[in-house]
């Protein structure tokens, strides 16, 4: 995935670069050895986990969600819809129920 559009769409949040663990070479079998570029974006009261194949939403609190927060919800879905094709289908998690303010 290309971030430049996304990060555009992100220029009001806080971006700072998360790249996943890289193993020693001789280990490394994974077919997505190049796809390891990650990002965490925070908002108010919602934080993501982007990269190239998968985002991940999380907050530390139950709280409600702030205009930021469904703005943030709303560009993530947008980018990673949840019917894109992923090696594991299985991963795709039910979204709970929220508030907003």
């Amino acid at each position: 995935m290309d971030f430049t559009l996304l990060f555009t769409e992100l220029s009001d949040y806080k971006i700072e670069p998360r790249p996943l663990p890289v193993p020693q070479p001789l280990f490394d079998f994974s077919f997505f050895r190049d796809e390891r570029e990650g990002y965490k974006v925070t908002s108010d009261t919602l934080y993501a986990f982007i990269h190239p194949l998968k985002a991940m939403m999380y907050q530390l609190e139950p709280l409600a969600f702030t205009g930021k927060d469904i703005k943030l919800r709303e560009i993530i879905f947008k980018y990673y819809s949840r019917i894109r094709a992923t090696p594991v289908t299985t991963t795709v998690i039910k979204e709970p129920s929220y508030k907003t303010t």
